[in-house]
């Protein structure tokens, strides 16, 4: 029995039979939010309207299907956030409370999207109140609904549309609207079949186009429409700042900023609350942090100095 010569061997390089690291795979599409950053950000009730059209499927159905099973999952079979589904978050998911920040954890897990966080205005719990903060029912602008379409990019709602203090797109310095121009009703915040740009009742586009006019508002006066501009302008601000900072401030920055504005206006207690319209009780109560004074309260104080 003869053997091969050494000689006729050939060494190759080894293989490496590892299984190669893949990133974690998201249960739902890793959609990216629109313009964080930027006052301009994208809505977390908007956000969740167009992860629903990315699957072809309704929000009910993005809600039913996915979310409520994995609140479940998260949160317990038993809880009773679980059990909200769609009807507890529909006017607070882009707000700063439990709700929101419960459906943000949720989402945020089923699409590995770390700023979804941002389409809200949870940065800012500890100094806006809930009352006032978000709006019943939906506003928007036509013109930027309109100009986003034109430019064949994607069709979203801005967080700051979703604002009771906002009523003026400070980029076209126009009334937001807040009237389907082809159903004539008011449209919920969150709806079963919400669609960017669109009506939730009647699926109308919400934007303008040469064949529809606008809807004729009372004009604003000039005043009216600079006060209107710095209220806009002073939240998109914050909306834009939000993902700079490592925590949201805390709730003793509003006192002490009550506190000096109280000492602005002379140190009385009973002036104070003259000028900023509220009760003795009430400017008590900010002054010892009892009580957040509200979105417009904050406003207008902060504009008198």
């Amino acid at each position: 029995m003869g053997f091969t010569s050494s000689a006729e061997f050939s060494v190759y390089e080894s293989w490496d039979l590892a299984l190669p690291k893949a990133s974690p795979r998201s249960r739902l599409y890793h959609l990216k939010p629109i313009s964080v950053g930027t006052p301009r950000t994208e809505s977390c009730t908007g956000y969740l309207a167009r992860l629903a059209m990315e699957h072809c499927v309704s929000v009910h159905s993005l809600f039913s299907r996915e979310l409520g099973p994995a609140a479940n999952k998260l949160f317990g079979a038993e809880s009773k956030f679980a059990n909200y589904r769609m009807y507890g978050p529909r006017t607070l998911l882009n707000g700063r409370n439990r709700t929101a920040r419960d459906w943000i954890e949720v989402l945020e897990r089923v699409t590995l999207r770390r700023e979804i966080r941002f389409l809200t205005m949870l940065t800012w719990q500890n100094v806006l109140p809930d009352k006032g903060l978000s709006r019943a029912f939906h506003a928007w602008c036509p013109r930027c609904l309109e100009e986003q379409n034109g430019s064949k990019g994607a069709v979203y709602e801005h967080l700051l549309w979703t604002l009771g203090a906002v009523k003026i797109c400070p980029h076209h310095e126009k009334l937001l609207e807040t009237v389907c121009p082809h159903c004539r009703k008011q449209i919920p915040t969150f709806a079963y079949r919400s669609r960017p740009g669109h009506c939730s009742r009647c699926l109308g586009w919400l934007g303008y186009s040469g064949s529809k006019k606008e809807i004729d508002v009372p004009p604003l006066d000039a005043d009216e429409v600079k006060y209107q501009m710095w209220i806009a302008d002073q939240m998109g601000r914050l909306i834009a700042v939000a993902p700079e900072l490592q925590s949201g401030p805390p709730r003793e920055r509003v006192t002490n900023f009550i506190r000096l504005c109280k000492n602005n206006t002379g140190g009385n207690i009973c002036d104070f609350a003259r000028f900023a319209g509220v009760r003795e009780e009430t400017a008590y109560k900010w002054l010892h942090g009892e009580h957040i004074p509200t979105t417009d309260a904050l406003l207008k104080v902060l504009l008198s100095l």
